[in-house]
């Protein structure tokens, strides 16, 4: 049989108000009576029933991390770093994955603004122009941080990488290995692919390094020996190399990217990868921004 906090109460000999004052520490309960019902609830095996205790307090003691999946070093870093600034303030974090489906994220949103936790971290899906259902929890008072990219308009704290800076390490890494040549591999599709697109050709101009912008029909200029490929993620230069599979007897491939490497089977023992999200400062600015 379930163990109420009416039958801590009557245990105790105290009311049901004073026995709930008293599991919640509160100070206008005397300390005598504070330390019985506590003692008396856990001899018992009472177990708060948390979805009451929401309703009166308001609080459920959660954050939500929103992702589209775990396959990546940012989802997984940043569950890990935001799990343990939260654990540290007495908030637990709970994952949930979109799939990169908007209408997930959607009904995710309309979740949080009923109330299911006290704030959210959320890696975006490929925003859905017109939809104004994140703008609208923000402007709410809701804690939300946003993880990677922004999303237009919505009004809140964006955690993401030095795009353009990274870009540029990225080929400056490739040059300094060898290569002679780089093949710029990334789609402007987004704020924050376009930042890294036009991070990697400011660079290349301003070094005089001969590159290409992969536009899907890469010409490779005689002489070269090595090649560098710099790209978002390391499945889009597998991709790139599958469609060009005489590269791999051509050249000496060196690569750069964004997220982690996963290492062999893939055809090279070592790639250059740029660190996505620091630690420290995702930990800094979720808990800046959820408290």
């Amino acid at each position: 049989m379930r163990i109420t906090l009416k039958d801590i109460a009557k245990a105790c000999g105290v009311d049901v108000s004073t026995a709930s004052r008293a599991l919640r520490d509160d100070p206008l309960v005397k300390e005598a009576t504070r330390e019985k019902v506590k003692l008396t609830a856990k001899q018992m095996g009472y177990r708060p029933n948390l979805a009451a205790r929401s309703l009166q307090t308001g609080t459920t003691n959660t954050v939500w991390l929103i992702v589209s999946s775990l396959d990546s070093k940012l989802e997984t870093v940043a569950g890990e770093s935001a799990s343990l600034m939260l654990s540290e303030l007495k908030y637990d974090t709970l994952v949930a994955l979109h799939h990169q489906d908007q209408r997930t994220v959607k009904r995710m949103i309309g979740r949080l603004s009923q109330g299911v936790a006290d704030g959210a971290i959320l890696i975006p899906s490929q925003h859905t122009p017109g939809d104004t259902s994140v703008k609208q929890l923000v402007e709410s008072g809701f804690p939300l941080v946003l993880l990677d990219r922004s999303i237009p308009d919505v009004p809140t704290v964006t955690v993401t990488t030095q795009n353009a800076k990274g870009m540029a390490q990225l080929c400056e890494s490739c040059v300094t290995a060898g290569c002679d040549f780089l093949v710029i591999h990334v789609d402007d599709i987004n704020e924050v692919t376009h930042t890294r697109l036009q991070g990697a050709i400011k660079w290349c101009k301003a070094n005089d390094v001969n590159f290409v912008v992969d536009d899907g029909n890469v010409q490779i200029p005689e002489g070269v020996k090595e090649v560098g490929i710099v790209s978002n993620a390391h499945f889009e230069v597998m991709k790139l190399v599958r469609d060009n599979p005489q590269w791999l007897k051509d050249y000496t491939i060196r690569f750069g990217v964004f997220d982690g490497w996963p290492g062999p089977p893939y055809p090279w023992p070592k790639a250059l990868c740029v660190s996505r999200i620091s630690r420290p400062w995702l930990s800094v600015r979720s808990k800046n921004s959820l408290s």
